[in-house]
Parts: C-alpha cells; structure tokens; sequence
C-alpha cells in the first residue's frame, strides 16, 4: 500500500496500475472545475484582458474606476488575463469553464505523479483524492489555478533532481518567468526554491546523517542548484513592472490579510481555525492538517533515533533500505505552508496541493518505521482500500454530477458550463442599458466585477475586486458607507452619483436598500434576484416614467420563469439561488405575497435542512403575522422537527399555544 518509487523493485506495470487508480481522483478533480462561471473576479479579470489586448500594453494605473483613476495597478497577473480573454473570444464563457476543467485535471495528474513517486497506488490514490476535496473549494477561474500547475512542475523538477544530479534545473528559471507574468503566488514557488538553496547550505554546515543522506545530489549537483536556483529568483524581474513586479506579491501581503480589521469580513481572509462558515472541505483541512503534523513529526523523530545494533552485514542492509531521512527543504517548505494556511483559508488549498508530497514522503517513513507485523496488516488492507477508493470516487461523481454534492456541502456552485446568471447583474445591467440611465454608477464589491466588463452607462466603476488598487484606506470608507446610509449619500453627491446598483443578497446591503427606498431623492426601477437599481430623480423623469412603464411586465416574466416546474436529474442550484433572493428582495421591500410564494416553492426543491429551517421560520412568523395560525403551525411543526430545541421554535409554539 505504501512504497518507495525510488526502489528498483517497483517494475512498470505495478507504475501504470498506480497512474490509472490516480486517474480516478483527477477526474472528479476536472468534474468539480467543470462549473458555471459563479465568480465575480473572473469578469475583471476577462477585462483586463480586453484592455491588454486592445491596447498592447499592460496597464500602470487604474482604467477601469472613476473612483481611483490615479492609483497604480502592478497587474502581475497579466499574462493569464490576456490569454483568458483570447480563450473567451474563441468560445465564450462554455470554453472557459471547460479550459478550467484541463488546467485543474492536469494540476492535479502532475500531483498525482508526484505522490507516486513516493507512495504506493492505494496511498498516492487516497491522499490525491483528500487534496481534491479541500482544494475544490478554490475552483475558480482565477490566475490561481495556473499556479496550481506551476507549483507542481517546480516540486517534480526539484524533487527528481537527484536522477541525472540537477542537469535538468536549468528549467526552474523558464518556470519562474512565466510564473511571474502569470500570478502573484510566484512568490510560492520562489519560497520553494529558496527552502532548497537553505537545506544545501545546512547540508554543508551540520545536518543528521540519515537527513544528510537523504539529499542525494553531489557537489556538482548542489552547484547546479545554486546556479540555476538563484537565477530563477533573479529573472522573476523579467517583467512589465521590473524589481516593482518581482516585489509586489511582499506588498501585497502586508496590506490584504485577515490582520488587517478592514479585510476581515472577506470570507477567505478568515482563519480556517476561526469557525466561520463551516464546509466539508473546511473538515477535510483540518483533518489533513492535523494528520500531516502529526506524520511529519513521527518522520523527524524517527529518523534521528540511532539505527539498532545489528549482528550482520546482512541485517545493515535490511535497516539501511528502510530508514530514511527527511529531505529538509522540503520540511523547510511543509512548515511555511502549514503557516501559511492557518492565517488564512484562502491558502487551506495551497498547503493541500503543495504539501501533499512531502506528506506522503513523511507517511512512507512512518510505514517503513512500524513493526514488520503491522506493515504486513497494511500491506494485506490494500485491495480493500482499492476498492473503497474506487467506490467513494465513483458516488462522489455521481454526486457532483447532480449537483448533490454542493447541496450536501451548502455550496451554490452548480456543474456545467456558461454562465450561472443568478450570481451576476446580467438582467439588470441589460435593463439600465436600454433605459440609457445617466452616470456615474455607484455599485458594491460583488457587482462591480460584472460592471467592469459590461459598463452599461460609460465612465467606469465605483470599485471592483481588484482591491490591491484600491488599498484598505478605500475599502474601510466603501464599507463604512454601506453601513452609515447618509456618509454613503455625500459620496454620491461628492461623485456625482445618478445610478446605484447593488447587490442584495448580502445583509450589509439591506441597510443601504432600506435607505434609497425611504429617500425622497432616489426612485426604485428595478430589481431581481441578484441586484436592485436605483435612479436619482433629479433629471431622471423620463428614464423614471420608462421604467415604470416597462419594468412591471419584465418583473412578471421573471417571476414566472422561477416559480416554472423543475425538471432533470440535477438539483436545481440556480433555480434555488433565484428563489431565495427573489423572495428575500420582495420582502425587503414589503411584498410578502410573492416573498411567501417563492419561499413555499423553494420548500418544494428539496432544500438542505441547515437552509430548510430558517425559511420555516420565516414563513411561520410571516403567517402569524397575517393571522393565520394553521398555516403557521405546519412550518412551526416541520421546524421542530429539524431543530427541536430551537430557541425560535420555542417562541413560536407559545405563540401558537397563547
């Protein structure tokens, strides 16, 4: 189960039956990616890519919002937007999810080589499929799943180095220049590459014999390390920004993080420890985590206890073929990720994929560590194993494939390919088009992305995802007006605002929304599941009287495609997305007929219990408040069955009761 690729023993077929068990995992890993755009970053990134192309230069300052238009933008990520809009141009967002899938497949079959050379099929199969699962979370079309790929090329060149004695590392710099046009987690594979020139330094100091061993490389060897190692953290100045560029991911860090107080409400910048917004691959971290410091240090300290006495040349042999040392780069390596990871969940899927290997060569020397008797029981579970793993591959495809799987994990991605229309303001951004609304438009976060690339009125966007632009000093003032409605009116007047559009579905929203809704100076024309338009009624009569004669009869059409019957086999990810904020957005507004039928539709759609219980509450509270008791009682009942100790339930069954 667990073995050595290094051992001559193992012949080739055993090495393909690996790869084809390995195969498995890589597939689910391409079905998983093979997603719906559903990120806001992707569009700007689509539009930088426009702009590059168009213009035939990289940008140095902000083009895209009125807000910042002098704020530089070191835009490393450059070469991965223009050949996304060059892969948009020839099919569309279809090819772009599919061309998704093939980076993220093929990120993962180099893991998956990777692993085996360390371990046996049945162990590189297991723990490739437990890195699928935590880093699935970041499967998104982002210059992040470009460093997937790249970070496993650097792992394989380093750690088959010792084959030919690094006569191949001349390609660490070819991968470096393109990584460092590519995304700013280069600064990953430069941390790489400098754990390795420290451990050849050590090596040359003082290191553990068994650990000193285990860097195989000669005198010549380290040379070519150095070389071509110090040359590749030269050339990453190779390009458009210069020492600039090279040095940015370092800024970068100091000023986007979960320390800082401004970006702490940014999901992935949370801990993964913190508790925030729990998920299976959250679990599935944590689990690695632990099991990988645990292994870890099992490893260390089994290869620096002395080797036992022996009584024959023979038996020097056996011990020697079975100890090991730890390779301390890539301990050096495994310890930065492990940090890495437990400031922020953003980086729980980098330390999957980047520690994995060195897991695995950790796990091989806790096998080859255990009594002769255990490895034999280990040895003897393997076709078990094989089958099992084959098993849970299979149901957890079947279950992605119907979109269970988001459902079991409370996710909203959904498979397929396009464009999932409920995350972004499409419908709304074609309504202020055809209204030919005035600027400047303000929005928020998640809908300036879309706005970036789909600008309907001209003059830019209050602000996007882009927020190394727009520094943590514009970000606190951006939410501290969502919160403080009238600090958020002088911005719009200071700006010139005449059009907002906002993203509803996110409680910070609301305060705003209840803002303009109650504000004499802002008129409501528009809204649907995902954003909600506002005009300013000065100069807009026309614009105003446009809508009102058209927006009631495009509000009927779309309330009927959602309340429409649902059919196939996948769980209707979309249609649940719709219904929820639909309903969310009419109640907001005062519209509790067609908030309760689209929550009673939505409880027709086999809705998670963690999402089940809250809607039934609020259709129990809803009924109680429109005085009818029995219709009140069904969902107090059905709530209590989810939750029976619900301190909600409870008030309300007293309600019922009194």
């Amino acid at each position: 189960m667990i073995s050595d690729r290094d051992d001559p023993a193992v012949d080739r077929e055993r090495y393909r039956s690996a790869a084809l068990l390995s195969s498995l995992p890589v597939f689910l890993a391409a079905l998983l990616a093979l997603r719906r755009l559903d990120d806001s970053d992707t569009w700007w990134h689509l539009a930088a890519g426009r702009w590059i192309i168009e213009h035939g230069t990289v940008p140095r300052s902000d083009p895209f919002s009125f807000t910042v238009p002098d704020h530089a933008w070191t835009n490393v990520q450059w070469l991965f937007d223009a050949a996304l809009y060059v892969v948009f141009r020839i099919g569309g967002s279809e090819l772009v999810v599919v061309s998704t899938a093939i980076v993220f497949g093929s990120a993962f079959i180099l893991l998956g080589v990777n692993l085996r050379r360390q371990l046996g099929k049945v162990a590189s199969a297991i723990l490739l499929l437990w890195v699928v699962l935590i880093a699935q979370e970041r499967f998104t079309v982002r210059p992040e799943m470009i460093s997937f790929v790249l970070l496993q090329v650097l792992l394989w060149l380093l750690g088959t180095a010792a084959r030919d004695d690094g006569r191949r590392l001349w390609l660490l710099p070819v991968v470096m220049v393109l990584w460092a046009n590519t995304h700013a987690l280069f600064v990953i594979g430069a941390l790489l590459i400098v754990c390795h020139l420290a451990a050849a330094g050590a090596r040359r100091i003082w290191l553990p014999q068994r650990w000193s061993e285990a860097w195989k490389l000669t005198s010549e060897g380290d040379r070519r390390l150095c070389l071509w190692g110090v040359l590749s953290l030269l050339v990453t100045v190779l390009n458009p920004y210069g020492l600039e560029g090279a040095m940015f991911p370092l800024k970068l860090a100091t000023r986007i993080n979960g320390s800082n107080p401004v970006f702490s409400a940014i999901n992935e910048f949370r801990s993964p420890f913190s508790g925030y917004a729990p998920s299976f691959s959250l679990d599935a971290y944590r689990a690695l985590f632990t099991l990988s410091c645990g292994a870890v240090l099992l490893a260390v300290v089994i290869t620096l206890i002395p080797s036992p006495e022996v009584a024959t040349d023979q038996d020097v042999t056996a011990v020697n073929s079975r100890r090991r040392g730890v390779h301390v780069g890539r301990l050096l390596f495994f310890l930065a990720l492990a940090f890495l990871s437990v400031l922020a969940r953003r980086n729980t899927a980098l330390f999957a994929v980047g520690a994995a290997p060195f897991v695995g060569e950790s796990l091989l020397i806790v096998f080859q560590g255990m009594p002769a008797g255990l490895r034999s029981l280990l040895e003897r579970l393997a076709p078990l194993l094989t089958l099992a793993t084959v098993a849970v591959v299979l149901v957890l495809c079947a279950l992605v494939a119907t979109n269970r799987f988001y459902r079991m994990n409370l996710d909203t991605h959904e498979l397929g390919v396009g464009v999932q229309a409920e995350t972004f303001p499409m419908r709304a951004v074609d309504f202020i088009r055809d209204l030919k609304l005035p600027p400047r438009v303000y929005n928020d976060l998640t809908t300036g992305g879309y706005l970036t690339w789909d600008n309907p009125v001209g003059g830019g966007v209050y602000m996007d995802g882009r927020l190394e632009v727009y520094d943590a000093a514009f970000f606190s003032n951006y939410m501290t007006g969502v919160s403080d409605p009238e600090r958020w009116q002088a911005e719009a007047d200071h700006f010139g605002i005449n059009t907002v559009i906002l993203d509803h579905r996110f409680d910070p929203r609301a305060v705003l929304v209840r803002y303009l809704l109650q504000n004499a100076r802002w008129a409501l024309i528009y809204y649907d599941e995902m954003a909600v338009v506002f005009v300013r009624r000065a100069g807009s009569d026309e614009q105003i009287a446009r809508a009102a004669a058209s927006f009631p009869a495009a509000r009927q059409q779309r309330l009927a495609q959602l309340l429409a019957p649902v059919s196939g086999l996948q769980w209707p990810v979309g249609r649940v997305l719709g219904l929820w904020n639909y309903g969310n957005m009419s109640s907001l507004i005062g519209d509790d007929a067609t908030a309760t039928t689209c929550f009673l539709q939505l409880l027709r759609l086999d809705l998670p219990a963690a999402w089940e219980l809250p809607m039934r509450l609020r259709l129990a509270e809803s009924f109680l408040q429109r005085a009818q008791p029995e219709a009140a009682r069904e969902h107090v009942d059905r709530a209590a069955v989810l939750s029976p100790g619900n301190p909600a339930v409870v008030r309300l069954r007293a309600q019922l009761n009194g």
